[in-house]
């Protein structure tokens, strides 16, 4: 299981494109961007109290970014940054990383294609909410990502949660995304992401504790046989 790189990632500093030396066969701009400068942050940190796991913040965050302006769809998109170690992203768990279904549009709604579980959001505003997330057949979730699009770019808030459980809820909110007037923007969508865990190894019982269960089964053994003992004399 990967090891958790979160120290850095809530106060990120902005990263640039590099320039690029232009094309003289048009269709490129000035800026050439490949695929390992991504993602590319704003100058407008994320902050982890932004979304929360009932009342607690994210134990890292990683945004505002704006390239890719989406964090789903085409490649490379978020799921992506989130399974690949060479990325900046790196909020560990690298290849197990699963989507929960569709992104929900406005806020509004339960997430299509999730056949594993039900992952909801309620806008009460434009701007903020609440999620729910749950999986089937009592699945422990291990860790999880709430991501948040608005205006021009958008933000991941990971939840690495010190006990599994089978359901998460919480709320979110835009802050720290920022529209072209430069203010919180509405609500795009909201998706989420999470990794699966394993259910807690049963207790073996020590050398100590094995003498005791010898005797229980002796004493029960010779109840069942005087039983049949009485029965035979009946």
């Amino acid at each position: 299981m990967g090891v958790l790189t979160i120290s850095f990632l809530a106060q990120a500093a902005p990263v640039q494109a590099k320039n690029g030396q232009g094309n003289n066969q048009g269709g490129n701009s000035s800026n050439n961007t490949s695929s390992s400068d991504l993602p590319l942050l704003s100058g407008h940190p994320c902050s982890t109290s932004n979304v929360l796991l009932g009342s607690s913040a994210a134990n890292a965050c990683f945004g505002e970014v704006l390239t890719p302006s989406n964090d789903v769809g085409s490649s490379p998109n978020l799921l992506d940054f989130l399974n690949r170690s060479e990325d900046k992203l790196n909020f560990g768990y690298i290849g197990q990383w699963v989507a929960a279904g569709k992104e929900i549009q406005n806020g509004n709604g339960t997430a299509l294609s999730f056949s594993a579980g039900t992952f909801t959001s309620a806008a009460s505003t434009e701007k903020n909410g609440t999620w729910s997330l749950g999986l089937n057949n009592n699945a422990l979730i291990q860790a999880l990502v709430i991501s948040v699009k608005g205006g021009n770019g958008w933000s991941a808030y990971l939840f690495d949660p010190a006990n599994l459980a089978s359901s998460f809820s919480g709320t979110w909110s835009t802050l720290g995304l920022l529209n072209n007037g430069g203010n919180q923007p509405s609500i795009s969508h909201i998706s989420a992401y999470y990794v699966v865990g394993q259910q807690p190894p049963q207790p073996i019982p020590t050398p100590a504790l094995i003498p005791g269960a010898i005797g229980v089964s002796a004493a029960l053994l010779r109840k069942r046989k005087q039983k049949k003992e009485d029965s035979q004399d009946a």
